[in-house]
């Protein structure tokens, strides 16, 4: 894997590993939570510019695309039905970081940019 971790707007490290994404906060006694919304393995992660919002995206036949907040760990949105086999990058973009860039693993390594 690569660009698979990153920090938070608060200095906790934001990382993955199988179906979970976990946010480790170093400077609070190594508390870690996770965000178990996939149910397949994630595969990509990206930060909002404004560090608090993650995006990660995951393997499958249909892979899904979930937007949730690092903080609370509860889900925002849920982007899905464009990619297939995998979606294996994740960049915020947009004024305000208002879109998300994703590529799938499908035949045609499809991109698809999602106002969310």
């Amino acid at each position: 894997m690569r660009e698979n971790v990153r920090y938070t707007s608060n200095g906790s490290i934001a990382y993955f590993t199988g179906k979970l994404a976990i946010v480790f906060n170093k400077d609070g006694g190594g508390l870690q939570k996770y965000y178990t919304g996939h149910s397949d393995c994630i595969i990509s992660l990206a930060v909002h510019e404004e560090g608090q919002i993650i995006a990660t995206g995951d393997l499958g036949r249909n892979p899904e695309i979930h937007i949730w907040d690092s903080t609370s760990m509860l889900n925002i949105t849920l982007l899905k039905g464009v990619h297939r086999r995998g979606v294996n990058l994740l960049r915020f973009g947009g004024s305000n970081g208002s879109r998300l860039l994703s590529c799938g693993l499908g035949k045609y390594h499809n991109m698809c940019l999602w106002d969310w």
